[in-house]
C-alpha cells in the first residue's frame, strides 16, 4: 500500500522551538537501522534488557537485542488482508512481559472503528517469539496512539485526533472517554480540519496520567484512579515550549522527563518546567524513549527515530542508544 505521508506529516509540526539550554554531550551508539524509509513509532524494554518497536511504515512489531545489535520480526500483519491494518503505533506493557500495542488503518483521513489494541506475551519461554491476539476494538477511536496501563486489566488510550483520553477493559473489552479536555486537543485549520496530532506520549506515574501534545508542545498531567480509571484532579501544565512532542521517558526518581521530539531529537524537561536539549548527533526525529532495565543500561536511554528532516525521509528509522 502507499505511504499515507500526509497523516504522517500531521503527526509532526513544520516548526519547531530552540531549547534554552543544552546539556553536556552525552554518548550515543547506532543500535540497530531500518531501510529507507521505515518510521520506527514507538519502543518499550522487555525484562531481560531486548527491545520491543513498533513500525508505523509497515504494521510490523519488531524484536532487538541491544547487546548483540540483532532483529528479530515477532509479528507482522502486512499480509492479513482480514484486518485491514496497515500501521503500529502505541506500546506499553500490561504486565510482565506481555506488552499491548495499538493497531490500525491509517490512511489519509482517520475512519473511527478501525483502531484495535493488541498484545504480544512473550511469557511462554521464548526469548524471540510472542503470542499475538487482539485485546478489543476500540469503535470510537479516531487515531489511537500513546498508551499506558493503569493496571493488569485496564489500559489509558491516547486519541491524537478526537483530542480525549479513553480507558479501555481488556477483560469486557468496553471502552469509554476518561478525559476530554482542551490540554488533548489537536492542530486544526481555519475549516477545522485535523493537521496536527494533539495528545501523543502517555504515562502513567504515582497516581497521575502524564501526556505530551505534539500541537501545542505542552507537557500535562491529571490526577487518576488507576483501578476504575476515573480521572480524580484537574490538568496541571508543567512544561511548554516543547513543539512536536511525542512519547517521553521518566528519568531515575522521576525528576526529569525525557521528551522525543519529532522534528528534533530528545530533550530534558526538569523539575519546574526547566528543558535542556541533549546534544546528540544522529537524532533524526525522534519518537521514543526507554531507559535500559538490566544493570549494565539502566543509564543507557533507548530513542527511535523517523530518520526525516523538514518533512523528507533522508535514512531509515533507527534506535539510538544514549549514555546519560
Amino acid at each position: 500500500m502507499r505511504t499515507p505521508l500526509n497523516l504522517y506529516t500531521a503527526l509532526t509540526l513544520l516548526t519547531s522551538t530552540i531549547p534554552p539550554t543544552m546539556a553536556a554531550m552525552p554518548s550515543s551508539t547506532t543500535i540497530h537501522q531500518f531501510p529507507l524509509p521505515t518510521w520506527l513509532e514507538n519502543i518499550a524494554v522487555r525484562p531481560n534488557g531486548h527491545l520491543l518497536v513498533t513500525l508505523l511504515t509497515t504494521p510490523e512489531l519488531h524484536l532487538i537485542d541491544p547487546t548483540a545489535k540483532t532483529t528479530t520480526l515477532i509479528h507482522t500483519f502486512a499480509k492479513d488482508t482480514s484486518t485491514n491494518i496497515t500501521g503500529l503505533l502505541g506500546l506499553a506493557e500490561l504486565a510482565p512481559d506481555n506488552f499491548a500495542f495499538v493497531a490500525g488503518h491509517i490512511p489519509q483521513t482517520a475512519t473511527p472503528g478501525t483502531y484495535s489494541i493488541w498484545s504480544a506475551d512473550f511469557r511462554g519461554g521464548s526469548s524471540s517469539a510472542a503470542v499475538v491476539q487482539k485485546l478489543a476494538d476500540v469503535p470510537g477511536g479516531q487515531l489511537l496512539n500513546g498508551l499506558a496501563p493503569l493496571n493488569a486489566h485496564t489500559l489509558l488510550i491516547a486519541d491524537s485526533m478526537a483530542g480525549v483520553l479513553w480507558t479501555l477493559d481488556t477483560r469486557t473489552r468496553a471502552s469509554s472517554v476518561a478525559l476530554d479536555h482542551a490540554s488533548l486537543k489537536p492542530g486544526r485549520d481555519a475549516a477545522g480540519a485535523f493537521v496536527k496530532a494533539g495528545v501523543n506520549g502517555l504515562r502513567v506515574r504515582a497516581g497521575f496520567a502524564y501526556y505530551s501534545n505534539s500541537a501545542t508542545g505542552a507537557l500535562s498531567r491529571v490526577a487518576v484512579d488507576c483501578a476504575t480509571g476515573r480521572v480524580t484532579g484537574k490538568v496541571e501544565t508543567l512544561a511548554t515550549g516543547l513543539l512536536d512532542a511525542d512519547d517521553f521517558a521518566f528519568g531515575k526518581g522521576g525528576s526529569a522527563v525525557f521528551v522525543a521530539r519529532n522534528t528534533g531529537g530528545v530533550v530534558e524537561v526538569r523539575e519546574g518546567g526547566v528543558v535542556e536539549g541533549l546534544d546528540v548527533g544522529g537524532v533524526l526525529g525522534a519518537t521514543s524513549a526507554a531507559f535500559g532495565r538490566t544493570r549494565g543500561d539502566g543509564d543507557v536511554l533507548y530513542v527511535s527515530t523517523i530518520g526525516r528532516v523538514n518533512g523528507t525521509f533522508v535514512e531509515g528509522g533507527k534506535v539510538v542508544a544514549i549514555k546519560l
